[in-house]
């Protein structure tokens, strides 16, 4: 189990030197993913900060989720803390999976291997998504080749690293066309490592079945775990329009292991609610 915390400063510094152009730190960002290892499970607990505004004024509050992730399915289960059997839980696809940056090579290692493999639909926007738009990586013997970026990438500055030292080049990513599949807009990137450290993605949010799907934006920090390369860090807002109330969410991993197999009832709702006096309150797995 480790620790985590946020990454960013926001103290812009002088670089040493020329940078290189935004399109060549864009591209070797892209690269440095194609290179990342990938989890097949993940065992996360989650401190959640929200802040309601209501016609009635701002009603603030904080909880823990721990939430179980199937990174091939990606199928998520999120268990509130303390867990009781007939406490609430939520299973369905993952949403703000630690992984979701690790995603795209894990398909196009599917797609090699399986000759003829169908193209994946893609998603609807009446449904919500933060999947992060990574359509210019393409792998092919380790290198990324970009024939034609989405994005026109311009650099903002570079901006120190307050966990560990050293500094991001800061990027700004406006679509050159379909800005909603295209959802990036600012990267940063560790000028040691090519390591995307922090990102901003606009995407589609609703809170509850049945809501409205509202477009926000939200912010991403990245975080070493162990050996993986994790998304530690989310901040979204969601307009509830129809009671006129605004919500502001702040979601850190405070915990997060790595099992090798987690049993696949978790991720079924049917199958979860034959088990529920079964489920693992020691964040151990065998």
């Amino acid at each position: 189990m480790l620790v985590l915390a946020a990454l960013l400063g926001t103290l812009a510094t002088a670089a040493p030197g020329p940078p290189p152009a935004p399109t060549e730190i864009y591209k070797a960002a892209l690269k440095r993913l194609s290179s990342l290892s990938q989890p097949g499970y993940i065992d996360s607990v989650q401190h959640w900060k929200v802040l309601a505004q209501t016609p009635q004024g701002a009603q603030p509050s904080e909880f823990d989720e721990r939430v179980l992730f199937d990174s091939t399915a990606r199928r998520e289960c999120v268990l509130f803390v303390p867990y009781t059997p007939d406490s609430q839980v939520i299973i369905g696809p993952s949403y703000f999976a630690p992984d979701m940056w690790l995603v795209q090579r894990r398909l196009q290692s599917l797609a090699q291997a399986q000759v003829g493999a169908a193209t994946p639909a893609p998603v609807s926007n009446t449904q919500p998504n933060f999947a992060p738009d990574l359509s210019d990586l393409h792998t092919i013997a380790s290198v990324v080749s970009i024939a034609k970026p989405s994005y026109a990438v311009t650099e903002a500055g570079i901006d120190k690293l307050t966990n560990g030292g050293g500094a991001a080049y800061h990027l700004k990513l406006d679509p050159l066309n379909d800005p909603w599949k295209h959802n990036l807009r600012e990267l940063w990137v560790n000028t040691a490592n090519d390591n995307i450290v922090r990102a901003v993605i606009v995407g589609d949010y609703r809170m509850l079945p049945g809501q409205l799907v509202e477009q926000t934006t939200v912010y991403e920090d990245f975080g070493q775990v162990g050996p993986y390369w994790m998304v530690i860090h989310h901040t979204w807002s969601y307009r509830d329009a129809p009671n006129g109330v605004t919500y502001h969410y702040d979601a850190t991993a405070t915990k997060m292991s790595f099992p090798s197999a987690i049993p696949a009832w978790y991720f079924d709702e049917a199958q979860f609610n034959q088990h529920r006096a079964e489920v693992n309150l020691t964040e151990t797995w065998l």
